[in-house]
């Protein structure tokens, strides 16, 4: 069993339209600055308008849970079915060609009951694929072995994707 939550309104997919250093690390999703601010590339990137934007087979996608969140009312839950299981989150997103440097960032939360700290039983994928669903790139691999206890920011350089039309994956895997 592993229950992974992806954060309210922090999963961030950004590009600098010109020339810009890469964005600071800290305690926020990091961001470039394009003329007036950094640039969203996803639709409703913190779930809080429910499913709008996502393709999903996840059970309890953009649960309302403002305890649980890490920002806003919603996060996307994955897994924590204790069986085989496997469920899917994506949204197809165009990167502008011009983008000098783009990142995506989120908070994620990886809780489990399992006891074994060597055997991986429950995975999360966090790819880039076409369109089509082709993998581009696989971005991390989390298991019950990364328990985060708590909230933990991650960001990925995107910037290889520019000009081209990609797909933001995750697959969770229980067994």
């Amino acid at each position: 069993l592993v229950l992974i939550s992806i954060a309210a309104s922090t999963l961030y997919l950004s590009a600098a339209l010109a020339e810009t250093a890469p964005p600071a690390t800290g305690d926020v999703a990091p961001s470039v600055d394009v003329d007036n601010g950094p640039t969203q590339l996803l639709a409703n990137p913190g779930f809080e308008d429910g499913a709008s934007g996502w393709t999903s087979t996840v059970y309890d996608f953009a649960v309302n849970s403002s305890g649980a969140a890490h920002q806003g009312n919603y996060l996307a839950w994955l897994g924590g079915f204790g069986e085989r299981n496997s469920e899917t989150l994506y949204q197809n997103v165009s990167i502008p060609a011009g983008a000098h440097h783009a990142t995506l960032s989120f908070w994620i939360n990886i809780d489990t009951d399992e006891t074994s700290r060597r055997n991986v039983n429950d995975t999360l994928h966090v790819q880039v694929r076409t369109p089509e669903g082709h993998v581009l790139r696989t971005l991390a691999t989390y298991s019950n072995l990364n328990r985060t206890g708590g909230y933990v920011h991650k960001t990925f350089d995107m910037s290889r994707f520019a000009g081209r039309d990609a797909q933001i994956f995750l697959k969770v895997v229980e067994d």
